[in-house]
This record gives structure tokens, C-alpha cells and sequence, in this order.
């Protein structure tokens, strides 16, 4: 028989409750649903070294079981009065302690959250500059890109007829050495949209370091060769010299974003 009249101590009370809670052959759940508690909260009353209860839980939990509530009362006051207190010597010196090591603390995140703050505004300003470079760069870039002037060539006869049996057919050549227009122009087109926009130089300058164009070779027929047969040629001497600056144009953009200070004017 569980009697809390000779209950003394916190562990006393602690052993008596949990003898109240076996042999009131209640379930935890239903228990808990009628004191009004959490099923965690009547389960560790149940275990040892369960922390001491509050007063009202206490109380919601024994008479759930059936169990005279001013007598389990009484007993958790006498328990509770047998606690451990903490020592109360020098307090105000602990209090002042806890405080100075709050306040070194509350110093040294002071102290980090400024460094941060200082390193966050220098990043933007490196950002700032670096964005400012590069505007400049691309500017620079535009200005210098040079525009295209390609000249086509005319077609003239090659040592005259030729021995091959077909009457009045002539070989015709390029009077100068000369590419293909259609893949010149196709190509050309492609490096204006990438110099659009600066974000597509870098495929620009892969673009133009890899750009190859078809030799116009000659051709044999009756007649000079022309849009007709879609093999119009150009000077290849103007293509290359065009496609080399752009190409040194956007070898100065990516050496200008190198630099470690922005460039000034040039």
C-alpha cells in the first residue's frame, strides 16, 4: 500500500509515485488524458532519476489514480523543502561574473560583426570596381571593333580553253586568292550577335581563334561563274586582316580585366 504520509525526501516521493503509478494499473495514455498531462510526462515518472515534478502535476497525476491529493501535497512539500539549495554565498560576486563574461562575449561579437561589415563593404567596392572595368573594357571594345569591308573579286580565264573535249568551256579563277563569301558572311554574322553583348565575348574570341573558310578553287564551265552559282569570292587578304583586329580586340577586353587596377583612358 502506497502511503505518502511517511514520504520525507525527493526520493522518497520519487519512489512512492512511481509505486502509485504500478499499482493504479492505469495505462500511461489514459492516464495522461486524465490529468490533463503528456504521455512523456506520466512515462518518466515511471523511470528512475525522473526529475522532480511540479506541484500541480503532481497533484493532476495522483488524482488521476485515484489518490488523495492533499496528502501527496503535503508530502511534495515536505520533499521539496528536504531539496538541495543552491549556495547562495557570494551571489552578487556571481551575478557580476556571469555579467562580465556577457559583456566580453557582447564585445567580441561587436567586434566580428563590424570585421564582417568592413569585409562585406570591401567586397562590394572590389565588386563595384571590377563591374566598372569591365564596362569600360567592353565600351573600349565596341569602339575599336572594326567594321567589315570586304571586297569581291572577278573571275578571269585560265590558260585559255581547256584540253578537255568539251567546246567553248573554260577554266575560270578568282583574280586574286579569295574565300568563299556564303561562309564569310555566315561567319561574320555569328561574331556580330556574340559582340552584342558582353557576356558573349568569350565565345567570340573561341569563335574567331577557330574560324577556317573554304579556298574558292576554279571552275570549268562556258561562262565567268556568279551569284547564279552561289560561289561569290572575296579578297582573302581583307578577311583575314578583318577577323586578325577583331581578334586583337578582344585579346586587349580580356588583358584590361586582368589588370589590377581599372585601366584609365586610352
Amino acid at each position: 500500500m502506497v502511503d505518502p504520509a511517511g514520504i520525507r525526501t525527493p526520493e522518497q516521493l520519487m519512489h512512492q509515485l512511481r509505486s502509485l503509478l504500478e499499482h493504479s494499473r492505469v495505462a500511461p495514455q489514459q492516464l495522461a488524458r486524465s490529468a490533463g498531462v503528456s504521455e512523456n510526462t506520466v512515462r518518466a515518472m515511471t523511470r528512475e532519476n525522473a526529475p522532480f515534478p511540479q506541484q500541480s502535476t503532481l497533484e493532476a497525476v495522483v488524482t488521476a489514480c485515484g489518490a488523495n491529493a492533499k496528502l501527496w501535497t503535503d508530502a511534495w512539500h515536505r520533499a521539496n523543502d528536504a531539496r538541495p539549495r543552491p549556495d547562495r554565498s557570494g551571489g552578487v560576486q556571481a551575478v557580476q561574473a556571469q555579467l562580465d563574461r556577457l559583456t566580453e562575449t557582447v564585445k567580441r561579437l561587436a567586434a566580428q560583426v563590424e570585421q564582417l561589415t568592413a569585409e562585406r563593404a570591401t567586397a562590394k567596392n572590389e565588386d563595384r570596381i571590377r563591374e566598372a572595368r569591365q564596362e569600360r573594357a567592353y565600351r573600349r571594345f565596341l569602339l575599336a571593333l572594326p567594321e567589315p569591308r570586304f571586297t569581291e573579286v572577278t573571275w578571269v580565264p585560265r590558260g585559255g580553253t581547256s584540253s578537255i573535249p568539251m567546246s567553248g568551256h573554260t577554266f575560270w579563277e578568282p583574280d586574286q586568292p579569295s574565300y568563299l563569301s556564303g561562309p564569310v558572311y555566315r561567319d561574320l554574322e555569328a561574331i556580330r550577335n556574340l559582340a552584342a553583348k558582353q557576356d558573349g565575348l568569350p565565345k567570340l574570341f573561341a569563335a574567331v581563334d577557330a574560324l577556317s573558310f573554304p579556298v574558292v578553287e576554279p571552275r570549268y564551265r562556258n561562262s565567268p561563274p556568279g551569284a547564279i552559282d552561289g560561289v561569290m569570292p572575296v579578297h582573302r587578304a581583307g578577311v583575314d586582316a578583318y577577323f586578325a583586329a577583331v581578334r586583337a580586340c578582344a585579346r586587349r577586353y580580356f588583358a584590361e580585366l586582368d589588370e589590377d587596377t581599372p585601366p584609365g583612358p586610352r
